[in-house]
């Protein structure tokens, strides 16, 4: 194999294509910039709605805590009529069975 000879003809080629390699890759990155403002813009409006979504989700549990203090306090008082109850019809058996 014979060397090949680098003339200026092909020196001149040889940059021309690099450059335009170079403008190629160049616009891919000015394209990447853009879609990365566009996502940035995008992330910014998820942050905004799950803000939204955090306080809904706060109050919302905030109003089930509350119905379950409800609920456990009317199963408490009724807890405590049937123990009432209970202690009365032992005392009236109680009374019963002494006499």
């Amino acid at each position: 194999m014979s060397p090949t000879a680098w003339t200026d003809d092909r020196l001149d080629d040889f940059a021309r294509s690099v450059q335009r390699e170079f403008d190629l890759v160049h616009a891919e990155i000015g394209d990447l910039r853009a879609d990365n403002a566009s996502l940035r813009g995008e992330f910014a409006g998820l942050r905004g709605e799950f803000a939204g979504l955090r306080g809904e989700m706060t109050a919302g549990f905030a109003e089930l805590r509350g119905e379950i203090a409800a609920v456990n306090e009317r199963v408490t008082t009724i807890l405590l009529g049937l123990c009432v109850a209970l202690v009365g019809v032992v005392g009236a058996m109680a009374v019963a069975v002494a006499f």
